[in-house]
């Protein structure tokens, strides 16, 4: 009779799963939604879980995820991410690395998050090329053409195309090989570029809207080489000193909806400016503009939603750092109404006229079917919060000037308002 009880008892408390591991039965007693199963304190869906997997206690091992309640490992080419196999090559949300993020209108392209090639362009070891017209890639990635042909739509062919030359048995375009610059055998400068047959020398990294630095999340260090001051002027509106020196262009594009702070760091008693505008990279319209002379950083912020581009401007009444440190954070809400703490920029007039006296007080009562109240040392109404005429309290009241003063809160039923000579009086509505 014992040995029955202990094995009844036994048969209560444990459950074995298919491979062996060994879970506590579920507690049923309390219930769970749907499909899911309560362990412990929670409620799970043990086909999928990995700490619960085909029953409460029943863990996968490292590196598995639960599928149908069994616990599997990723195949070959796949990690798990938070319980899901994931191809670390492509997926846009894990690309690289398990939660790493790609922004948007980017994509994951062989664990790297790049920016997707135009639509008749193929990306070919990292770089978007025309397939039709690439003789290093002609209808296919690596598909290479002989040096004396050509590639036409897609298809290597022997001579020249019409735009390019024959040059040491290589068909070349004078007007932008780097190597045949305008002419056979006469190259550009490293770091120049061959445009319309000419070598151009690189626009300095931040010195105009041309060579604009992007930044990102987080710290962005700059080795800037601008020369010259392009867009900032004399002394801008938040400085007291005339600015000197080239002046840098960055972009920053949010990647979600909120504040945005961006932090210039610099020595201690040097004055630099940092400047933000919506306006087109060019047009420096000072939207926000700070400064901070004794401080070690300058902090400007800016509101802002996905997809939005904001353009930074930096000058200093004193020589900018070389390299320059700007880092990017995000925010915190305003503490103000409106969706997710932010301000709509919707009006409304709630007044059937305008207001009968210049207010020298508002106050607002806890009703959301109640009055605003507005007043001065001689008159008192309130309009309905839903609109409507004014109504005069004071006439209603029966109030002179004695009882009304410079202001008013509202608690509750009562009304109090401060007069002239230092006295509160309590209006019952």
């Amino acid at each position: 009779m014992k040995r029955g009880l202990l094995a009844l008892a036994t048969a209560l408390i444990c459950a074995c799963g298919d491979d062996g591991r060994i879970g506590l039965d579920p507690d049923s007693s309390t219930g769970c939604e749907g499909s899911e199963t309560r362990c412990g304190a929670a409620c799970v869906d043990v086909t999928t879980d990995r700490n619960h997997c085909g029953g409460c206690g029943m863990a996968c091992a490292a590196g598995d995820v639960c599928t149908l309640g069994v616990c599997e490992a990723c195949s070959d080419d796949l990690v798990e991410c938070a319980g899901v196999c994931r191809d670390l090559q492509t997926d846009s949300e894990h690309c690289g690395a398990c939660g790493v993020v790609c922004a948007a209108g980017s994509a994951c392209v062989a664990g790297t998050c790049e920016t997707p090639c135009e639509p008749a362009q193929t990306r070919c070891d990292g770089v978007c090329t025309d397939l039709a017209t690439d003789a290093d890639n002609c209808g296919a990635c690596g598909n290479d053409c002989e040096a004396d042909e050509s590639c036409v739509l897609g298809v290597c062919e022997a001579g020249c195309a019409p735009a390019e030359t024959e040059c040491g048995g290589a068909c070349v375009d004078l007007q932008t090989s780097a190597m045949h610059c305008g002419a056979c055998d006469d190259p550009c400068d490293d770091g120049d570029t061959c445009t319309g047959g000419e070598c151009i020398p690189p626009t300095p990294v931040a010195e105009d809207c041309s060579s604009i630095v992007v930044l990102t999340n987080g710290a962005n260090v700059v080795d800037w080489e601008a020369e010259r001051a392009d867009y900032i002027e004399g002394t801008p509106s938040c400085g007291s000193e005339p600015a000197t020196g080239p002046d840098l262009v960055f972009r920053y594009t949010a990647d979600e909806d909120g504040p945005i702070v961006f932090t210039l760091d610099k020595p201690a008693g040097d004055s630099h400016y940092l400047v933000l505008s919506e306006a087109v990279c060019g047009t420096v319209e000072e939207d926000t503009c700070g400064t901070d002379p004794a401080g070690t950083s300058v902090e400007v912020d800016a509101v802002m939603t996905a997809g939005r581009s904001i353009f930074l401007y930096v000058r200093g009444a004193t020589a900018l750092p070389d390299p320059l440190t700007i880092t990017v954070s995000r925010g915190e809400l305003p503490c103000t109404p409106g969706e997710d703490g932010l301000l709509s920029g919707d009006t409304t007039v709630v007044s059937a006229t305008g207001l009968p006296t210049v207010p020298r007080y508002v106050a607002v009562d806890d009703d959301p079917d109640g009055f605003v109240y507005v007043g001065g040392t001689s008159q008192l109404y309130r309009i309905p919060k839903t609109g409507g005429a004014f109504e005069d309290v004071a006439l209603a009241a029966g109030l002179t000037t004695d009882e009304l003063g410079y202001d008013m809160i509202v608690d509750g039923d009562d009304i109090y308002t401060v007069d002239t000579e230092n006295a509160v009086y309590r209006i019952s509505r």
